[in-house]
């Protein structure tokens, strides 16, 4: 996972973005804004960034409000929503307020690049909720 993220790796802030967090999670579980109104590159129409889920992790089903999301897997794979599993190079979609979960193998990590878009007003005072 280091070699996926090259040079940028000790450049990026690893957060888990959320007031409350399950106790198995925030071991498991951290995301990094590369692009976006908080991160190194400044941008108010889209949020791009990297996930880092670890072994045995399932991040709970969530909703983004007037947010489409789309993840590229890095490394490792992921299960989402008991539908589809991404591997290295796979894509998937999410429309605004679609649910989706996450959920990783149980001795591998997983990396995923990850992009939001909306209006520049939701992306700058979203906040993150599990349902």
């Amino acid at each position: 996972i280091y070699k996926t993220m090259g040079f940028m790796g000790h450049q990026l802030t690893w957060e888990y973005g959320y007031k409350e967090l399950p106790e198995d999670l925030a071991e498991r579980y951290a995301y990094a804004e590369v692009v976006g109104p908080r991160g190194p590159v400044v941008c108010d129409r889209l949020i791009a960034g990297m996930v880092l889920l670890g072994p045995s992790c399932h991040y709970p089903s969530h909703r983004h409000p007037g947010i489409e999301e789309s993840y590229v897997c890095l490394a490792g794979s992921v299960a989402i929503n008991d539908t589809m599993v991404l591997t290295t190079n796979a894509f998937s979609f999410f429309t605004s307020n679609q649910p989706h979960w996450l959920s990783t193998d149980k001795e591998i990590p997983a990396l995923l690049a990850y992009a939001w878009t909306a209006d520049p007003n939701t992306l700058k005072n979203y906040r993150m909720e599990l349902d």
